[in-house]
């Protein structure tokens, strides 16, 4: 209803007007409830990905933030010296996360092969076995190498293509047929590549000797043979040159004279040779040999190699850095020859290994980290 009041007698006037009808509810169309199930989904889809990507999140800050990086990998077991490589094994604790209870023997370690080529190029490591025990590859190794594939027993034998590093399941054809293979399960001394001198020809020796071993092995009338070893020493030697008689039935000689070469010493120096059953590696031009001593008595003295001539001249010399105490293992070759230890100890940190290429022509060396 409305009111009007006329302007000239003032009456009020109401009037009735005509009612709206009422809005009708539109009947739902048949496909209404698609819409509905639409959103429904659409909404689902949104608490689906919002859980997963909190999730995600969880897990990656887990594995970046709260995870420990145990650091390099560090040698394992024996190194093997094949025709273009040296070849040993790492071991790499696996991250892990930390507790206040850690339980060490749920550990878990990865293996690899580390390739060293003996031309002086950047090594290569190949993974070979992830998530083993503690104490389950005890007796893991490198076989050796057949020219084509480098063969490992790390819990069952495989190899390594050294063509395209790629690993593969198997086993070799032929184990004392591989080049670097040793039986034998223990590491050979560090001594057996050692020598005290050989023979310049039938009749003279040449040598390193302290004037201890001058007096009791090497004096005049005493028998000398082809093959000697050098004895682990701290003791300071020098050149010497020995006049020999005829050979006697057993192969050995007797010493004529031994006279000293030069005034020079050389802390527990020795010849380098292949292995114990060989002669000293020999070079030429200029004829002669290499040589290996410490670098100074006590507890910093390092191994140093060096070339000489057959009247005791150094044509040169290197420092390996390697700790003369933590010389571990020697691969020596026709040209260049390899060392295997530790650094000297600095105070409140483990001692690197290291790895050093010698060549003999040269005396360039090549050192590389065996943490990795």
């Amino acid at each position: 209803c409305t009111a009007e009041i006329g302007e000239e007698d003032g009456w009020i006037t109401i009037r009735q007007r005509r009612g709206v009808p009422p809005s009708v509810p539109k009947p739902a169309g048949p496909t209404a409830w698609y819409g509905r199930y639409r959103d429904l989904k659409m909404k689902l889809a949104l608490a689906v990905g919002a859980v997963a990507l909190i999730i995600g999140g969880v897990i990656w800050l887990k594995d970046t933030f709260l995870v420990i990086d145990p650091g390099p990998g560090t040698p394992l077991g024996d190194a093997v010296r094949t025709d273009a490589h040296i070849a040993t094994l790492l071991q790499t604790l696996e991250a892990y996360t930390p507790s206040l209870h850690r339980d060490h023997s749920k550990d878990t370690y990865a293996i690899s092969v580390l390739l060293v080529p003996l031309d002086g190029s950047s090594p290569k490591k190949v993974l070979v076995k992830e998530g083993l025990a503690g104490n389950s590859f005890s007796l893991a190794k490198v076989l050796g190498s057949d020219g084509r594939i480098l063969w490992y027993d790390v819990n069952g034998t495989g190899g390594i293509d050294l063509a395209s590093f790629k690993v593969m399941q198997g086993g070799p054809a032929e184990l004392r047929g591989l080049v670097g293979y040793r039986g034998l399960p223990f590491r050979p001394r560090v001594e057996a590549a050692l020598a005290s001198g050989f023979f310049k020809d039938e009749h003279t020796w040449f040598g390193l000797l302290s004037d201890q071993e001058l007096e009791k092995e090497y004096a005049p009338s005493k028998w000398i043979r082809r093959l000697t070893s050098a004895n682990d020493a701290k003791q300071p030697r020098r050149f010497h040159r020995g006049s020999l008689g005829d050979e006697a039935a057993t192969g050995s000689r007797r010493i004529m004279t031994m006279e000293p070469i030069g005034q020079e010493n050389y802390l527990n120096a020795a010849f380098l040779r292949m292995d114990e059953g060989s002669e000293p590696i020999r070079l030429s031009e200029p004829d002669g040999a290499l040589m290996v001593y410490t670098s100074e008595p006590g507890l910093k003295g390092t191994l140093v190699l060096a070339r000489v001539d057959m009247d005791g001249k150094v044509i040169w010399r290197i420092d390996t850095a390697i700790d003369r105490f933590k010389l571990e293992r020697i691969l020596p070759g026709g040209q260049v020859s390899t060392f295997i230890g530790t650094r000297l100890p600095v105070p409140g940190k483990v001692s690197e290994p290291i790895l050093v290429l010698v060549d003999h022509a040269t005396g360039k060396a090549v050192t590389h980290s065996l943490w990795r």
